[in-house]
């Protein structure tokens, strides 16, 4: 993926957290195949990253993935791994959004795509059930 001029956060913003939120943003748009579209957008709507409102969008398009079962992009397992190993990876920012913005917006049982809490690694499965006892 081409480096995006608007990427990162205003001056004003500076904080550290936000920084590794941005960041992290980055990363998993270069990583995942199939979110430069939905990155793009958000940039033209708000001129800069805010990353629990982008991660909004990049759950609904996983979960939408996952529920056409396509090899089309977003690749939903591709998400899953690289959420796992970013989780694991024991950054507090990082793992915050994840958690709040990723797992926090999965599908409840009764909605299409709830499925996918299945296929969740290990420590993103364990994160989830502490959050949503009953799915």
């Amino acid at each position: 993926m081409p480096k995006r001029e608007s990427m990162g956060v205003s001056a004003t913003m500076g904080s550290a957290a936000v920084d590794k939120d941005v960041q992290f943003v980055e990363e998993f748009v270069s990583a995942v195949p199939g979110f430069a579209d939905v990155y793009d957008a958000h940039m033209a709507e708000n001129h800069e990253v805010l990353p629990y409102v982008i991660f909004w969008n990049i759950t609904q398009e996983t979960v939408l993935s996952f529920v056409r079962k396509t090899a089309e992009p977003p690749d939903w397992e591709a998400v899953l791994r690289f959420l796992e190993k970013r989780f694991e990876s024991g950054e507090s920012e990082v793992r915050s959004l994840i958690i709040t913005a990723f797992l926090g917006y999965l599908p409840f049982p009764d909605q299409p795509g709830h499925d996918i809490v299945n296929h969740l690694g290990a420590a993103l499965k364990a994160q989830f059930d502490m959050m949503r006892p009953r799915g």
